[in-house]
């Protein structure tokens, strides 16, 4: 799923009132929505999909906060949806596939360890009106999100081959940082 088929589901989930006024199932489909378009995306320096985010932390906060904000209406959607997003990216893992590029001082990535989000990155929201029109705030949210995406980075623990005769495997580590999602 790219941005725009993100776009897509969410204007029918928020335009048709799909959940009524179910906060669970508005977070549901936001979180499902943004799950599947964040897992069609890549690390930028690695090249790496995204295996696995924490789904149900960035639900329970949205859920949490949208009650929360209901009595006290102090913040708009867009800064609710941050927290939450920065949820879903604290723990989360990159998919286990050796990065293309070896890592400094080596010749061949062989197999990972482990690839964890070691920075689940700030969400920085625009500064907005509340608005009722459903594809000026996606676009918003949107926009959040890509520059929230900027400022996520992670590692690759991995074996790599060593330059010897013959080649030596250890382990090393290679950073990414920012990720991208298509349009």
């Amino acid at each position: 799923m790219s941005w725009s088929a993100f776009k897509s589901t969410m204007t029918g989930v928020m335009s048709n009132w799909t959940y009524g006024r179910s906060m669970e199932g508005w977070a549901a489909a936001l979180t499902m929505a943004y799950d599947t378009a964040i897992k069609a995306g890549k690390t930028n320096v690695t090249s790496i999909p995204l295996q696995q985010g924490q789904n149900s932390a960035m639900q329970g906060l949205l859920i949490s906060e949208l009650y929360t904000q209901q009595q006290s209406k102090t913040k708009t959607l867009i800064d609710i949806c941050g927290p939450a997003i920065v949820a879903y990216w604290t723990g989360a893992k990159i998919m286990p596939i050796p990065p293309g590029i070896p890592c400094p001082g080596t010749i061949a990535n062989v197999s990972v360890i482990i690839a964890p989000v070691t920075n689940p990155g700030s969400w920085s929201p625009i500064p907005n009106m509340p608005c009722n029109n459903v594809g000026i705030w996606l676009d918003e949210f949107i926009t959040c999100a890509k520059s929230h995406l900027l400022t996520t980075s992670g590692i690759h623990t991995e074996i790599s081959l060593y330059p010897g005769a013959p080649p030596t495997p250890a382990p090393c580590v290679q950073s990414w940082s920012g990720y991208s999602v298509p349009g």
